[in-house]
């Protein structure tokens, strides 16, 4: 992780060093020409101070600020195995590819250029891909059968092209997208590790991933080139007006990548959503938030007006499923125990989450941290997605140093 920098102070100092020299340069040609260098010093000092205030000194004071106020990072990678980001005890699958420094939303230091979703343009499907998924497809709805859930193939939408970049001193994420179906993504991203039912490919790979090695992403711009598609999903971070974290437990629809048997700690999940080609903004432009709200709505019953802020946290790539996640941190008008009565007192269907579990929303906390330590704490974070989400909020909390710090141990 490195963080974004114009090196302000640099050119500071570069641009005083050349006012010094322009006025040294004024009094000795008016001296020799004059004989009296002290109209001219006076004249040219106020002239080339004025110049020197709006050209650099300003400038650089409202960049200098807008560092210490934001301190977005971006994710760079090098390393040529799969990335993993460590959280204490957790080692996760992925990278950080956007987070934002503490009470800072990504959306104040960073635009947002999103086209319009391409409803009818899909990404190109090999022959291998195709005849994977449909070897795999029946084996994830006998497990969906099995463990008494629906698995339904809801329209998705795929991260097509992404980029980042620094325009002065504002972080441009431009990226564009495309419609896909969630079992485009269940029988490929979110099995590349899992044995091919049809066999080898070529070259004697027996995963997907071992077919695709040349493809595994480095960047958030190397999901052009996936073979595969790149689902957006989201994960909201909801704290209620008592100070508490809600997670939930058990989705009532199936997901491909529910653990399997019986758990030492009841897995929890935030309000993880994948995004539909409906959650777009009035230009019709793809829009993340418009997938949380919905997600809040779904799993909570939480309408509009009970989010009180949603903020953005930052984006994750999940290296594990090559899926981009942007996650938020929502602040609910309700307290614990108001959630809760509307989870019992709604009717069959209308949760997402079988029950509700709460931590209190500070890293100064034992049983927060004990999320990221502890395997035998009662509840543990069920996915990557989780983990990050939740370091994410806490950064916004708390800020990166003292968060890093505490999970450092």
């Amino acid at each position: 992780m490195t963080a974004l920098t114009r090196t302000p102070l640099r050119r500071l100092v570069l641009a005083a060093a050349a006012a010094t020299c322009l006025i040294a340069v004024i009094v000795v040609a008016s001296t020799v020409v004059h004989g009296d260098y002290r109209d001219a010093l006076l004249t040219g000092t106020f002239a080339l101070t004025g110049a020197f205030i709006g050209t650099f000194l300003l400038p650089s004071i409202r960049a200098l600020t807008a560092e210490r106020r934001r301190r977005v990072l971006v994710g760079e990678l090098t390393s040529a195995s799969r990335p993993r980001l460590r959280l204490r005890d957790l080692e996760v699958d992925g990278f950080v590819v956007l987070r934002c420094e503490r009470q800072e939303d990504v959306r104040h230091v960073a635009s947002y250029e999103f086209t319009s979703l391409h409803e009818t343009v899909r990404r190109t499907q090999s022959t291998l891909l195709k005849r994977h998924k449909q070897q795999v497809a029946p084996v994830l709805e006998e497990r969906a059968r099995r463990s008494g859930r629906t698995l339904t193939n809801e329209p998705a939408v795929d991260m097509m092209r992404a980029d980042i970049s620094v325009r002065g001193d504002r972080l441009v994420f431009a990226a564009s997208f495309g419609p896909c179906d969630y079992l485009d993504f269940a029988t490929t991203g979110l099995v590349l590790d899992d044995r091919m039912l049809n066999g080898m490919a070529a070259g004697g790979a027996t995963t997907l991933r071992q077919a695709w090695e040349s493809h595994e992403p480095r960047h958030l711009s190397d999901v052009g080139a996936l073979p595969c598609v790149a689902k957006v999903g989201t994960v909201t971070v909801p704290v209620t007006s008592d100070g508490l974290v809600c997670m939930l437990e058990r989705r009532a629809q199936f997901v491909a990548s529910d653990p399997v048997g019986e758990a030492a700690a009841i897995p929890v999940h935030f309000v993880g959503e994948g995004s539909k080609p409906e959650d777009i903004d009035g230009q019709r432009r793809f829009d993340p938030e418009q997938t949380a709200r919905r997600g809040l709505a779904e799993e909570l019953g939480l309408a509009l007006g009970h989010v009180t802020q949603l903020v953005h946290t930052g984006l994750f790539f999940d290296s594990l499923r090559w899926q981009p996640v942007f996650c938020f941190l929502a602040h609910v008008d309700l307290d614990s125990a108001a959630l809760e009565s509307r989870r019992l007192s709604a009717q069959h269907g209308a949760f997402e989450a079988h029950a509700l579990h709460w931590r209190p929303m500070t890293i100064e906390d034992e049983r927060t941290v004990a999320l990221f330590t502890s395997p035998n704490s009662g509840v543990a974070l069920a996915s990557n997605h989780a983990a990050v989400a939740f370091y994410l909020a806490l950064v916004h909390q708390h800020g990166s140093e003292r968060v890093d710090a505490v999970l450092a141990g």
